[in-house]
């Protein structure tokens, strides 16, 4: 269940993230050369996942929009930090599950089994983060989590992060349009499995090798 749920309605927008070009790096990898925009997690990726993975995607996706929302909320600008932030993503490794590896050790120790895990990852990436924005997942959750949805959950903040990266590096980010798209998907209900069915339609009809993200954030925008 997700915690600090909002009631606030849903506002369309955020077509600047949606239009960008991404960079695709292949099936399920990315390279610490690669540039802003490498994703995991492409059309076909996500529809050949088990339902677990589906699952930890949904939750990551939203965690890592939540956190981004959250921070610009405080602070204002904050495209230097997501850059840092996706960099030191990027850095874990080529493949998913050495990414996946970095994430369970970073959240290893945690001071509390309520801490968010996308604060204790963009901590441990020295994103500085003040409080706790709504979530999805959080250490007791997590620690039971199987590896598929672990590896979706990870993807899902790696593609996220990555997509606000090319953002911050080119137009950067707007607080209106990352405000919009968090309503978005906050607008889809308290469980994970409503956010999972909602991509899953949205991914329906998409290009196979679009990335999973970018077709999310164009559906927001419907």
């Amino acid at each position: 269940m997700r915690v600090l749920r909002s009631k606030s309605h849903r506002v369309t927008a955020w077509t600047v993230l949606a239009l960008l070009p991404l960079l695709s790096v292949g099936a399920l990898t990315a390279s610490a050369q690669s540039g802003l925009g490498a994703f995991f997690t492409s059309v076909t990726n996500y529809q050949s996942g088990d339902e677990s993975f589906k699952q930890g995607y949904a939750a990551g996706t939203y965690d890592a929009v939540s956190l981004v929302t959250m921070v610009m909320r405080q602070s204002g600008n904050v495209n230097n930090q997501v850059v840092g932030f996706y960099q030191c993503l990027n850095n874990q490794g080529e493949k998913l599950g050495q990414v996946k590896t970095w994430v369970d050790s970073a959240v290893a120790h945690p001071s509390s089994d309520k801490d968010a895990i996308v604060v204790l990852i963009a901590r441990a990436c020295s994103f500085s983060v003040s409080g706790t924005p709504t979530n999805f997942e959080e250490i007791y959750q997590y620690t039971t989590r199987d590896g598929s949805f672990k590896n979706g959950y990870t993807a899902g903040v790696f593609d996220a992060t990555s997509a606000f990266a090319l953002t911050a590096s080119q137009a950067g980010i707007d607080s209106q349009k990352t405000q919009a798209i968090f309503q978005c998907l906050d607008s889809l209900g308290d469980r994970i499995v409503q956010v999972e069915q909602w991509i899953n339609t949205a991914l329906g009809k998409a290009s196979p090798n679009d990335p999973a993200f970018t077709v999310m954030v164009r559906a927001c925008t419907l």
